[in-house]
């Protein structure tokens, strides 16, 4: 018995974390209309829990929504559609991931 449970703590301790995806996603705004752009953020959903991780994910979750809801028209009329997009794409994923840590970092 005690080797089968050494041998089972081994494994445990040599799987790898289970990680996590989440969708950012945006409409960013273009002369033609609106575009869809998205990234794909992994993450490991039991770090999210924690304050300093939940904010190091929430740095990420900011990039990735500026970078998919940037035009390369700088036009005036774009910056509060861009700035609208950013924030939106920022709350959905922060709300798709689903931590309270991650939600109270966001506010």
């Amino acid at each position: 018995m005690a080797r089968y449970s050494l041998l089972l703590a081994a494994v445990l301790l040599a799987a790898p974390a289970r990680s996590a995806t989440v969708l950012v996603y945006g409409f960013a705004p273009s002369l033609g209309g609106e575009v869809v752009e998205q990234q794909l953020l992994k993450y490991e959903p039991l770090a999210a829990g924690d304050g300093q991780a939940a904010a190091v994910l929430l740095a990420r979750i900011s990039t990735a929504a500026a970078q998919v809801c940037a035009t390369s028209h700088a036009s005036p009329l774009l910056t509060s559609k861009l700035e609208q997009c950013r924030r939106q794409a920022i709350k959905r994923a922060v709300r798709d991931v689903g931590s309270p840590a991650l939600s109270a970092a966001a506010d």
